[in-house]
């Protein structure tokens, strides 16, 4: 990895911050309160006093209460209601990987070696629809602009699909019609989430022209995603 990243560097002419370019220490070390939910992270993990996720959860609030100390990191209103989409996502996402299989199997009886090959199966279909979806989102044009028509789409027809996912139709338990539904509503299911997710994450840059300031509303958009899969994952 290393020697990639130094060829590339090289080729695209970059090159490393002068002594006048590095951060000055003392600004550096009245930052360092910053690293308290790291440090905090660490101590959960490795003391075992709670789940991995439930210990990523209490490390994420605690690293934004830490960003209300800075007013260029604090969470805006503006911010809070940009990130809580990310936090509705996180929380679908973990809901699916977290008790899909086990409804599956235990409730549907579907056979464990069919569940996995379903999955196996759409995640490669994921890794083809993905950069299919971002051409779609870029070639996009309409009046509400090219992200939040998809966003709008996508999260209701998920929405829909999730439902119709943890419900059994009344097909018998088992049978092969069973199999079929399941499997092509997981497949849906993994397209909508595609078509508002990609937009989404595309559309965060977008906010701002200034830099820091989509690094930050990106920052928080991933701390309320991951914030929303530790909830499903604890509860």
């Amino acid at each position: 990895v290393a020697l990639s990243v130094h060829l590339e560097a090289k080729k695209e002419g970059l090159r490393g911050l002068t002594k006048e370019e590095l951060p000055k220490l003392k600004p550096l070390l009245m930052q360092c309160y910053l690293l308290f939910p790291l440090l905090l992270l660490i101590y959960l993990v490795g003391t075992s006093t709670y789940s991995i996720a439930y210990a990523a959860a209490i490390a994420i609030v605690a690293a934004i209460l830490v960003s209300l100390f800075n007013k260029n990191t604090r969470i805006t209103p503006k911010r809070l209601l940009e990130a809580l989409a990310a936090g509705g996502q996180g929380m679908i996402y973990a809901m699916m990987s977290s008790y899909i299989s086990d409804y599956y199997v235990n409730v549907l009886q579907l056979p464990l070696m069919f569940v996995l090959v379903l999955m196996l199966g759409a995640r490669v279909w994921v890794a083809i629809n993905d950069p299919m979806m971002g051409t779609i989102v870029d070639n996009t044009k309409t009046k509400m602009g090219k992200y939040r028509p998809w966003i709008i789409i996508g999260s209701c027809c998920n929405a829909v699909v999730l439902i119709l996912l943890f419900t059994n139709p009344g097909l018998r338990i088992g049978g092969i019609p069973l199999h079929i539904y399941t499997a092509i509503l997981y497949g849906f299911w993994g397209m909508t989430n595609t078509m508002a997710d990609i937009p989404y994450w595309s559309m965060v840059p977008s906010f701002t022209s200034d830099p820091g300031e989509r690094n930050i509303i990106a920052t928080i958009a991933r701390a309320f995603s991951g914030l929303g899969q530790g909830i499903i994952s604890i509860f």
